[in-house]
């Protein structure tokens, strides 16, 4: 988000360039920096999310085979 701020903040702010060309500095600038960071992110949230997935299902597998041991009934 404060990419893109940063973009409109230099699009129509900034004088040094006119018009189209001031977009288009702007964007690959910041827009290809903000679309790596975006992708990244996500890839980091679903790698984080499916390493709590993962250790959920094995401590609850422990747990059940613990309360379920056959010698302890």
């Amino acid at each position: 988000m404060l990419c893109v701020l940063q973009c409109i903040h230099t699009v129509y702010v900034s004088s040094a360039r006119s018009g189209c060309n001031e977009w288009e500095w702007a964007m690959l600038k910041y827009g290809r920096n903000w679309a790596f960071s975006l992708i990244e992110h996500v890839i980091y949230s679903a790698s984080l999310l499916l390493l709590l997935l993962f250790f959920f299902i094995y401590f609850s597998g422990v747990c059940w085979f613990l309360h379920n041991l056959p010698c302890w009934k």
